[in-house]
């Protein structure tokens, strides 16, 4: 899907009026990113004025959809939004063609494993929808589980279609890809309690950069919980490192991870705990903050 199609889907999963629309898609196009809103008006043959108003609008009307959004400042709202819209259409909706899928993944599984069941791995990159966050999932899950045949694999999938087949999320951050979150039910089954309440936790974090100080932890039990959670996680991919002690939750797999946590017994308490660390991170914030202060704040979680 082209970016410009995208952009036009958004704008009518979010019921944009044709002008919000018109104002949305010229704004977001990548050509047009670094241009001034009097520049962008002025193409558009609107005032700047109404310009300005007609992106308040389309701002205000994802923000329903997208809490972080909401709380966002206006210096910084449009670039968050930009993120967001950009994290969703690589991850989201970067569908590969089946033969490059099945390249992918090759890179992903020891080959001859691939070899023995060669119709079953195109069936495989099939059911998943040639989506490579699913694909990249079921690779990890099979890098755990050596001597799993690929038809079995198969079968676990479909079973997990079967169970979830009538699961709708209607207020979701983006649409509901069944082939993603069957292959995300195969990981969750191999973490422990420790890994799962700890990636329910990362959930409630912005859709940005984590950035997860744990050799500033001062309790050794917490830290080494922390580092075999962190570890867990990257291993299946349900995690990604961006670089020393930063990272990023993909937005579908940290969406997947709320459904979890809003099911658990555990949602309202762990919510609330999150909650009332916020409120002490935010008393360590010093008017000028710097990198060390914000290790310290995030070593408090």
């Amino acid at each position: 899907m082209q970016w410009a199609n995208f952009l036009a889907k958004e704008a009518a999963n979010h019921s944009l009026s044709l002008k919000q629309t018109a104002a949305f898609v010229e704004y977001f196009q990548t050509e047009n990113l670094g241009k001034s809103e009097a520049k962008l008006a002025s193409e558009l043959n609107v005032d700047i004025a109404a310009f300005k108003k007609l992106v308040d609008e389309v701002y205000k009307k994802f923000a329903q959809n997208y809490p972080e959004l909401a709380i966002s400042s206006n210096r910084d709202k449009i670039q968050k939004l930009q993120a967001y819209l950009t994290a969703k259409y690589n991850s989201e909706l970067n569908i590969l063609k089946p033969l490059a899928a099945m390249k992918l993944l090759k890179t992903l599984v020891v080959r001859e494993r691939l070899q023995k069941e060669p119709w079953i791995a195109r069936r495989i990159c099939k059911f998943l929808g040639y989506l490579p966050l699913a694909l990249e999932l079921v690779g990890r899950y099979l890098d755990k589980m050596p001597d799993l045949s690929l038809e079995t694999l198969l079968k676990r999938l479909e079973k997990k279609r079967v169970e979830h087949e009538n699961v709708v999320n209607d207020n979701s951050l983006m649409p509901y890809k069944d082939s993603v979150a069957e292959a995300f039910e195969l990981s969750w089954e191999q973490l422990d309690e420790n890994a799962q309440s700890f990636g329910c936790l990362l959930s409630l974090c912005a859709l940005a950069d984590i950035p997860l100080s744990i050799g500033a932890i001062e309790d050794d039990k917490k830290q080494e919980l922390w580092e075999k959670a962190i570890a867990d996680l990257l291993e299946l991919h349900l995690l990604q490192q961006q670089s020393q002690g930063i990272y990023r939750l993909n937005p579908l797999i940290r969406q997947l991870f709320q459904m979890k946590l809003d099911k658990s017994n555990e949602a309202d308490k762990t919510k609330t705990k999150f909650a009332a660390m916020m409120l002490e991170v935010a008393k360590l914030i010093p008017q000028q903050l710097i990198p060390e202060d914000m290790n310290l704040c995030i070593s408090k979680l």
